[in-house]
């Protein structure tokens, strides 16, 4: 995930994404700069949520899917 399109600053990022197993999950919060290219596991049919913040500002949210949501 690339994050080159941000200014030079510093971002929060709260992440969802597929556990070790299926539906199962991993909650994080990392500390990101427009630099970074942070890595997201992925399982087949999982995907991820992401939410991306400067201060007390949300900029973006995304939710990306490689299978059916159910």
């Amino acid at each position: 995930m690339r994050l080159d399109f941000l200014s030079e600053d510093t971002y929060e990022i709260e992440l969802i994404s597929d556990g070790v197993i299926p539906n199962s999950f991993i909650f994080e919060t990392r500390i990101l700069t427009a630099g970074d290219d942070p890595k997201v596991k992925i399982l087949p049919k999982g995907g991820f949520a992401a939410r991306l913040s400067a201060g007390n500002s949300y900029l973006y949210s995304v939710l990306i899917s490689t299978g059916l949501l159910t």
